[in-house]
């Protein structure tokens, strides 16, 4: 049935509910019940003309089919229905939503998803169900699916990865070269540790010459780094994202032996894109750490 249609601006992302106010100034949203019989005249007007130009959308139609779960946008300065929508379902939800014509293009589009998705799920929406794309002649169907986009990030959760797990997706995910049979050891919300455990062809023996001093390589301390790094971003977006490294910074603060070494991964900053993470690393035996160690990610779906 329904379904999305017709408007985004591309530069936004999704906004959370404290940010709702501020980016939708120009609408509010009320029931189909609240409508005054002269805006929902008017609002008649509109959508027979929208008809005519483009056909009747399956908003339009649930509009003039359903009771429930039917909601208008009102334009603050002019009191007008510019924009409708319709979400049944609970505490799933598949909605579509009908925009004037006459209002398109100027980001109408991502202020109506902004309110709806606050709106839903304060209703008690917990999940948004598969939208398909119906605009004419497939003329707004990048805009729509952006929308649309839009509105399932209001709504995105990720499944918890358990240790184990994690680890499988690294051998899953990673080439032969970056296995060293780390293992994921505990997972938090927004971290992780992990452990490497040394063998001799990491350490270089005697290092400087007579000192006795063992001194694990310094591109495996790196490369332990980025793997736990990479997990963590995988525990934060879930499994369903590719992530792939753009900068790393590392700073080596003292030696480290042939004892085990253990990463801490934490995100720093999460964006829709981007994620920045920081790891500190340990040898065993030593409750300092041995390096710190700064990366930027960029992460994207692979969900279709």
């Amino acid at each position: 049935m329904l379904k999305a249609n017709r408007d985004v601006r591309h530069d936004a992302e999704p906004c959370d509910a404290a940010d709702i106010s501020r980016l939708s100034m120009r609408l509010r949203l009320i029931q189909k019940e609240e409508l005054t019989p002269e805006q929902l005249r008017k609002l008649d007007e509109r959508l027979q003309y929208s008809i005519k130009l483009d056909g009747e959308c399956g908003p339009v139609r649930a509009w003039h089919t359903y009771t429930r779960y039917l909601y208008a946008f009102i334009h603050i300065q002019d009191e007008m229905v510019i924009a409708i929508a319709e979400a049944s379902g609970r505490p799933s939800s598949s909605p579509g939503w009908w925009i004037d014509p006459h209002y398109r293009g100027q980001g109408y589009g991502n202020e109506l998803v902004d309110l709806l998705a606050e709106n839903l799920r304060t209703d008690g929406v917990t999940k948004i169900m598969p939208i398909s794309i119906q605009t004419p002649d497939g003329k707004y169907d990048t805009q729509s699916r952006l929308l649309v986009d839009r509105l399932r990030g209001h709504f995105h959760t990720v499944d918890p990865l358990n240790p184990s797990e994690l680890t499988q997706l690294l051998k899953k995910n990673l080439p032969a070269v970056d296995h060293r049979n780390e293992i994921v050891e505990e997972v938090g919300q927004d971290s992780l540790r992990m452990r490497l455990f040394v063998l001799d062809s990491y350490v270089s023996q005697d290092l400087p010459a007579g000192s006795g001093q063992v001194v694990l390589s310094g591109p495996v301390m790196m490369g332990f780094a980025d793997t736990a790094m990479y997990a963590c971003v995988h525990a934060v977006y879930g499994r369903e994202v590719f992530a792939a490294l753009v900068s790393l910074n590392v700073s080596f603060f003292r030696v480290a032996g042939a004892g085990d070494l253990t990463a801490v991964a934490r995100l720093i900053r999460k964006g829709k894109s981007l994620a920045f993470l920081a790891a500190h690393l340990f040898s065993d035996g030593n409750a300092e750490p041995c390096a710190h160690v700064t990366a930027m990610y960029s992460v994207r779906t692979t969900r279709t």
